[in-house]
Order: structure tokens, then sequence, then C-alpha cells
């Protein structure tokens, strides 16, 4: 995970001297990167306040601050982090262009096989309109990188939203990195983040001719440094089973918020969790949470709005007594609403459908280690070690597959796919072994037996 830092040093007066200034309530704070660019601190942390030296000998009072900020925002100065002000955003993301795919060029090699010459295409332009957000550019090209010794080639993609309303920068960040979590979840790939461009329109005629672009680094994301996957390796790719960028984007567009927790939850489980405990405690009540919205039938459905609605409608009452008469003698008496077991198995059910093979016994057994995980110290035996093990990995492949299948890939085909879902091939059909057809066996130094 990459940390933005900072460190400043203030001159204050007797009354002030812990004080924090313009970094106080975690506002942006404006700045000159370098004295010569604007720039925004976003929601900065101050986690040191020292106030140096006081005494006869040092009349000037100071604070030196110290603490973190979120992002950096370099080309602007932004007081309001919600004013709307940005028109577009832009990046050339590495997950991005693993998704995208494509090569834009080719090799023409001679008889030895040794390339004769590189023929570099044109680029090509995706437009798609996504209603709620805006109009996307896609492009993808060849970037030749040279100097006096070598040249260097590669694929180089790019996406351009212009928004169809003005953005905040608080809205704009939460896109930004939501486009670049979305992309990478599906490769099954998380590397650093990308620097995002960010621009606005001009608000006169002659501020039409000024630079009207600003760079947003991200910090705080977590990111493993792989090398780029070979398509094969990759979950999902663009195009494959159907599902392309308006499609994806769409999906996303719809339910940003959901699909941004889920996706940090699968990847915190995946990699960056840490110990079993913490994994499974990111991953289960984001997972507890989908279930209980995605797989209560309409029955059930309706029979738990309106027991909300009934206590709601007595906690609202003017009446203190009645109120406390229904907290001491109203209980509800065969409930109807799904247990968790059973929600979690018609998940695992749907998924085993497509394919899939986890075990029926999954569903409680997750559910029986949610009650003991949350309210009880985590002691086991090694059996107990493994079993938590293979729970974890479970709620883990189970939301990432969900998931996928929101965003609108087709996840019967992963079924299949060993090389991309490695991690959870415990969860996948057995690989049938090569079958032999046609094939003639021959004894060394006798005739043919088969």
């Amino acid at each position: 995970m990459r940390r933005w830092r900072f460190e400043a040093v203030r001159s204050v007066d007797s009354t002030s001297l812990y004080g924090q200034g313009v970094f106080d309530g975690a506002k942006p704070v404006t700045a000159l990167l370098d004295h010569q660019r604007p720039a925004t601190l976003v929601r900065p942390i101050v986690t040191t306040v020292d106030p140096g030296k006081v005494g006869i000998k040092h009349p000037w009072l100071r604070t030196r601050l110290e603490g973190s900020f979120q992002a950096l925002l370099t080309g602007r100065a932004v007081i309001d982090e919600h004013e709307p002000l940005f028109s577009g955003v832009g990046f050339e993301s590495t997950s991005f262009s693993a998704w995208y795919g494509g090569r834009p060029f080719s090799e023409t090699q001679n008889a030895e096989y040794r390339t004769r010459s590189i023929e570099v295409s044109e680029p090509r332009t995706e437009k798609v309109a996504i209603h709620g957000l805006g109009d996307l550019d896609a492009t993808r090209r060849a970037h030749v990188a040279s100097d006096h010794a070598s040249s260097h080639i590669r694929a180089l993609s790019v996406l351009r939203i212009t928004f169809n309303r003005l953005l905040s920068l608080s809205e704009a960040m939460d896109l930004s990195l939501g486009l670049e979590l979305v992309f990478g979840f599906l490769v099954g790939f998380r590397p650093e983040p990308p620097t995002f461009h960010l621009w606005w329109p001009a608000r006169a005629e002659d501020d039409a001719l000024q630079v009207r672009e600003a760079e947003l680094d991200l910090g705080g994301v977590h990111f493993r440094p792989d090398k780029l996957p070979h398509p094969f390796n990759c979950i999902h790719v663009r195009g494959r089973d159907g599902a392309g960028l308006e499609q994806v984007v769409a999906a996303y567009a719809a339910n940003p918020s959901d699909i941004v927790n889920r996706i940090y939850a699968v990847q915190l489980g995946r990699w960056f969790g840490g110990t079993l405990n913490d994994k499974f405690a990111a991953v289960m009540p984001i997972f507890e949470e989908y279930v209980k919205a995605k797989y209560q039938l309409p029955p059930e459905r309706s029979y738990v709005q309106l027991e909300a609605d009934f206590f709601a409608y007595v906690d609202a009452s003017d009446d203190p007594d009645i109120i406390e008469f229904s907290k001491k003698h109203l209980e509800v008496k065969n409930r109807k609403s799904p247990s968790l077991p059973t929600l979690i198995g018609r998940a695992l059910n749907e998924l085993n459908a497509a394919g899939f093979k986890f075990d029926a016994k999954l569903a409680s057994r997750i559910a029986k280690r949610r009650a003991t995980m949350f309210h009880s110290a985590p002691l086991m035996s090694d059996d107990g070690v493994q079993a938590f093990y293979m729970e974890t990995r479970a709620v883990t492949a189970a939301l990432m597959l969900l998931t996928l299948r929101d965003l609108g890939v087709d996840i019967s085909q992963l079924s299949q796919a060993y090389h991309a879902m490695n991690d959870f091939t415990p969860f996948m059909p057995e690989i049938p072994p090569p079958r032999l057809t046609d094939v003639e066996f021959v004894d060394v130094g006798g005739p043919a037996i088969g």
C-alpha cells in the first residue's frame, strides 16, 4: 500500500501552540507543489504535533505537524471537495489495458523466424454512452519509446469519460478508484493505481487558453507488484462471453458503492487481509449482507419488511409506555424469515448450477463460523484451522463469482478456468484426464498391438 505523508512547520502564538491550523477537520488543504504549481492535499489527518522549544532564547514559536492524506491533486487548488467542478476524467491504467486487450502492432518474420519488420496499426477508439455517467472513449494504440540505442513498443489503452454533469472532487475520486478496482477485479490483477487526469470547463473566453487539467494521485490503496498477466491467465477480458465495455461500466454505474465494497472485501480475502481471522472478518459481513438482500424469496422479503414496519410504527409512538411495553412483552413467534445457512445454501446452489462444486455442508459451516468468529476468542485445533481456511476461501470465492456475474460475466465458463482461478480449485470440478484417441501402441521389436 502506498501512503501519502506530509510535514508542515507553522508560525504560531502561545494560544495555538498545539493547534492544527488549516489541517483541522480533515478538510482539503491547498498548497504550492515545489513552490510552483497549485495543489490540494485531500483529507489530511494530523498524527503528530511537535511544539518545538519555548523560552527566552526561542522568541519565535512554531509547531511542526506530521500526518497522512488520502490523495494529492496537482494543478488546481480546491477548497471544498464537494463542490461540482470537473467535467471529465481520463487515465492510462495497467489493469484497464490488461482487460481491454488487443495488440495494435504486428511482426513480420523471415524463414529463420527473425523479425524483419513491425507494423503499427492506427489507433482505434470505442465510444459508448452510459446512463447516469456520461460518454466514454476507449482508445487502443501502440506507444513507442526510443532512445539513441533502442526502441520499445507496447500496447497502450486510455479511457476518457466526459461526465453528463459536473462532479465534485470527492465524486471524481470515488469514480476513478471504482473503475480502476473494477477492471483489476475482472482480470484478477491488482497493480499500483495510475495517475488520473481531471479537467474542467472554461469559465470565461480568456480561460479557454489556459491549462484546465489536474493530476490526481490516490494513496492508501492496496496493490501487488505482479507483472501484467497473460490473457490466458486473466479471469475475464473484454469481449469474452459477450461482456464488453458498455455492459461492465453500466453494471458498475448502476450500483457503484455496493460493487466496490464487494471487490474490496474479495481482494482483502484473497491477497491483503493478513491472518485468517482478518480475511474472514473482511469478507463475511459483506457476503452476509449480499445473500440477505439477494436470496430472500418474495414472500420472505415481504414478511421481513412487514415485521420491520410494525416495530418501527410502535417505536414512533408518542406514548413511552407503549414503547416500553413492546420491548418487554412483544416477541415474534415462528419467524418466517430464512436463516443464514438457508440463504448461503441458495447462493452456493446457484454457483453449483453454473458448474462449480461447493460442498453442501459449507453453508451451515460458514454460518456457524460466523457466529463463533465474532462472539468468541479465535482458539482452535489444527483440524479447526484447516476447516477455517477452507470456509474463508469458500466465502471469498462465492462473493467473487457472484460479483463477477453482476458485472455481466458468464461465470459458467469460469468453472473450467483453472489457470486464472488456481487459488479456488477446491470449488471447481476435477481436471479430467486427457483422452487419447486414434493412438497406435507399438511393442518395441514386435508388431503393432493396438
